[in-house]
């Protein structure tokens, strides 16, 4: 349009200009011919066509010279399933580039005991209830009792990845405990004098039966996990008495024997068991840590197992100068069926204290195997924990660049691969993903250049020290796609 203007104003000026030519003051002379204003009109527009053909040939190189020069550009902002505070699918990821330990490694895990004993003899009764007892023998970690005997462990599951395939055996982490209930009642229709002088009346005596810990003892073999009122003794008799027996109920002399005497009943008497391990029901920080290059074992719970039974450790009485958490887990309650009152100031049970719980100790998957059931929820395209973990997918051609940091230092490998590919070989020659080193604390910059699009995103980080665990965060990542 411009072009257009300058074109039209031009013409006028040109022709005003010609017409003062034809015209003078002198009569005659100010005309000219037809064939002259024809000549001139011809040789005005031959000189507009060149100015034309310069305008145009100028803008046309200046355009071109611009497209030539400019690039299009602009950034896209990918998502991590790790995020900036080292979370994945709700956990908090630790790395370790040992090649020989795993997340569990604690062969024995002690049950959380309660266990009650009620005893009646003759016209008296005496229960006592330990909860969660633990012992002043034990180190500084048991004697925690709000958090000892809980566990990180796995429970084992199934998953389905992205292609349909079903893991059976798939590790789901969490924190267990498992509770234990041991209970026996005894009824006895006499008392007896304990060879400790007049100690029925003896207000500051500790009785220290042993039934608990022998019936636990011979049927430890019926206990499983997860079941409830396991009998592991009931029994009774007919007995006979001599005199120096106080005696209750029905009484018959025996033969010719005055001083022998039958009872309704010597002893009657029953013991059972209840067991159940579950996550522990109060609020913790889900943790997890990958061994990406371990063979070692890594136990977990199989909630399937109904076959393995406790082992018994550390056979002790428990009563006040041996329980450290006394005061809160020790119960007492006496009582009397006719008259007088019970004078014992307690009953110090002979059990077992530690009682394991095998079903909780499985072996049989190395770290490095592992399929994880939350890695799994984060994504159905993770497989094994040596296959690393998997965090976005590209979404156009160009650079990609990652900002990483972690706790410790270490080494970071990326790899961009095909959907359904995936790698274990992150430490070896062939390797063809990229590296980055990292610095303890410290942001970086990881650019990985020329990337296709729709290319799966995987990464392992591996801590320089075998000894540490380290926490690597993704702070951003961003493609530079060029167009």
């Amino acid at each position: 349009m411009k072009r257009q203007v300058i074109i039209a104003l031009l013409i006028c000026s040109m022709v005003t200009s010609s017409f003062a030519a034809t015209v003078s003051d002198n009569d005659g002379s100010a005309f000219i011919t037809k064939a002259e204003f024809d000549s001139l009109k011809n040789n005005f527009q031959s000189q507009i066509d060149q100015f034309n053909s310069s305008i145009d040939s100028k803008i046309d190189a200046a355009i071109a010279q611009y497209l030539a020069g400019i690039t299009v550009s602009s950034e896209q902002t990918l998502i991590s399933l790790l995020s900036s505070e080292g979370k994945y699918g709700g956990y908090i990821e630790y790395w370790c580039s040992t090649t020989s330990d795993a997340f569990d490694t604690e062969k024995k895990k002690y049950s959380r005991d309660t266990v009650t004993m009620v005893h009646s003899a003759g016209n008296y009764s005496i229960m006592v209830k330990y909860k969660e007892a633990t012992l002043k023998s034990w180190s500084e970690y048991e004697r925690d009792f709000d958090k000892s005997r809980d566990y990180e462990t796995s429970k084992k599951a199934t998953i389905t990845l992205n292609d349909g395939t079903k893991i059976e055996n798939a590790m789901n982490r969490m924190r267990i405990n498992t509770k234990m209930s041991i209970s026996q009642w005894e009824q006895k229709s006499y008392r007896a004098i304990s060879p400790q002088s007049d100690a029925w009346n003896n207000t500051s005596y500790v009785w220290e039966p042993m039934s608990i810990y022998s019936n636990l003892n011979n049927n430890v073999t019926n206990i499983h996990q997860d079941s409830l009122n396991i009998p592991i003794y009931v029994n009774g008799s007919w007995g006979t008495f001599a005199d120096n027996y106080p005696r209750t109920g029905r009484a018959n002399t025996v033969g010719n024997s005055p001083d022998l005497a039958y009872g309704i009943f010597a002893y009657m008497g029953a013991a059972y068991t209840s067991t159940l391990t579950n996550e522990v029901t109060y609020d913790y920080d889900k943790i997890n840590c990958n061994y990406p290059l371990s063979s070692k074992d890594d136990l977990y719970w199989d909630p399937d197992d109904d076959t393995s039974y406790p082992t018994l450790d550390n056979p002790t009485y428990l009563k006040e100068d041996t329980v450290y958490n006394y005061s809160t887990s020790h119960e007492l309650k006496k009582d009397v069926w006719g008259q007088g009152e019970v004078q014992w100031n307690d009953i110090g049970i002979r059990t077992y204290a530690k009682i394991t719980t095998p079903w909780c100790c499985t072996e049989g998957i190395k770290a490095k195997d592992e399929y994880l059931v939350h890695w799994n929820t984060a994504s159905t395209k993770n497989r094994q924990v040596k296959n690393g973990m998997y965090i976005a997918t590209t979404s156009a051609k160009g650079d990609l660049e990652i900002v990483a940091e972690a706790t410790t230092k270490g080494k970071l490998y990326v790899y961009l691969g095909n959907p359904g590919t995936v790698i274990d070989n992150w430490t070896t020659s062939s390797f063809k993903g990229s590296t980055f080193d990292l610095e303890k604390d410290t942001s970086k910059k990881c650019t990985i250049k020329e990337i296709e699009k729709a290319k799966d995103i995987w990464m392992i980080f591996l801590p320089t020290r075998t000894d540490d665990y380290g926490i690597l965060k993704i702070n951003s990542m961003v493609q530079k796609i060029e167009n």
